[in-house]
């Protein structure tokens, strides 16, 4: 009894070992494939020359490695493993924060001012900011100046005890807001908002496993945008609103961008969301004006979700002032901008909408505003 065991064991092991060399040259098991960015190793040609130098078996044996089968799922293994014993993340910028919330280190480097500037180049930048706001404003434009949410402000209690500074430090987004309204820069406030309105909403608006504010809570800010620019600017614009609204454990979109990445097994938060199909607003005598939309990836949510496409009848996302897309272009084309004549698409415009989240602060702008003061203020 006990040889026979022993022969359906080895049996066993010899079975489980070939299952990779079945997998691979015979597929029987579909695996989902990693989230996140990282370069697969190309197979490569069997020569005699890199047989001798060495290059062929090099190169095959990264080949094999990226390729090996069931390697998605043994990774996603690791990285529960890893989170789920040790709290270890797999990325090199996540952060396990307090009650189960994951964290990106830039969001807690600009919420503890690690990140920070200084005063001088932020007023700097600000000035020539209103500078251009007041410019376009005698051309009949409008500048607005938009500061996402960010996760480590509204998950602040979260934030790991050994990354909260001992006494408080000036911050990018603090000083950026105290500039802006001694200024008189066109500012909209979300980080503070969000904050605010997060023991009292009924939705959720940050999700703990997302680095983005939810699908919910880029209609909010959608909506206070229109608002302010139809303010602004004395017209009345149309306004999108969601059907058949829904509520599901599943995230969608950006819900969840940080937790995808970290290819984990199960959701670090059990959360509910927030969805529903956009719906235009198609009453007569509303005005939908050209805009230019600059910023970071905040934005993407109001494009996807074709916010843009109901207000505006022509617009422009500068993705960092680097990225071209345009209305129309689906999927994201995502033309890069070098030689690009933005000055003249400047002059058609109605208005121009910058969003950064907090991180991104210490580079508002992009290079737009230098450009764009240069421009107005040649060789001043």
């Amino acid at each position: 009894m006990v040889e026979r065991v022993k022969k359906v064991l080895l049996v066993l092991l010899y079975a489980i070992m070939l299952l990779p060399l079945a997998q691979l040259y015979v597929p029987f098991i579909s695996s989902m494939p990693l989230a996140g960015v990282f370069h697969i190793s190309p197979d490569v040609s069997f020569s005699f020359t890199k047989w001798w130098d060495g290059s062929y078996q090099e190169e095959k044996g990264k080949y094999l490695n990226d390729n090996l089968s069931f390697r998605a799922d043994l990774v996603r293994v690791q990285c529960q493993l890893s989170y789920s014993l040790f709290s270890k993340l797999t990325t090199g910028w996540g952060v396990v924060g307090k009650h189960n919330c994951m964290l990106d280190g830039a969001y807690i480097k600009a919420w503890n001012g690690e990140d920070f500037v200084g005063y001088d180049t932020l007023y700097a930048k600000m000035a020539k900011l209103k500078a251009l706001q007041d410019t376009l404003a005698r051309l009949g434009k409008s500048l607005v100046l938009v500061h996402a949410a960010s996760e480590a402000y509204y998950y602040s209690e979260c934030i790991p005890d050994e990354m909260v500074p001992a006494r408080k430090r000036p911050t990018n987004f603090g000083t950026c807001m105290r500039i802006g309204d001694s200024l008189g820069v066109n500012q909209l406030d979300f980080n503070s908002w969000f904050c605010a309105m997060k023991d009292t909403s009924k939705e959720l608006l940050y999700s703990k496993q997302g680095v983005h504010w939810t699908c919910y809570g880029s209609m909010l800010a959608a909506d206070s945008i229109i608002k302010y620019i139809e303010n602004l600017r004395k017209i009345n614009m149309p306004h999108p609103k969601w059907s058949n609204i829904i509520h599901s454990n599943e995230p969608r979109s950006t819900d969840d961008d940080l937790g995808k990445v970290l290819n984990l097994i199960w959701p670090v938060a059990p959360e509910v969301f927030t969805y529903g199909e956009t719906v235009c607003d198609t009453a007569s005598g509303k005005q939908r004006p050209k805009a230019v939309y600059i910023g970071d990836s905040f934005i993407w949510t109001f494009a996807d979700n074709r916010i843009f496409d109901c207000i505006n009848s022509d617009w422009e996302f500068w993705f960092y002032f680097r990225i071209l897309n345009k209305r129309g272009d689906f999927p994201r084309q995502e033309t890069p901008m070098e030689n690009y004549n933005w000055q003249a698409v400047l002059d058609k415009t109605d208005y121009v909408v910058l969003v950064y989240s907090a991180p991104q602060l210490r580079k508002l702008g992009s290079g737009f505003i230098e450009a764009a003061y240069a421009h107005y203020f040649p060789g001043n």
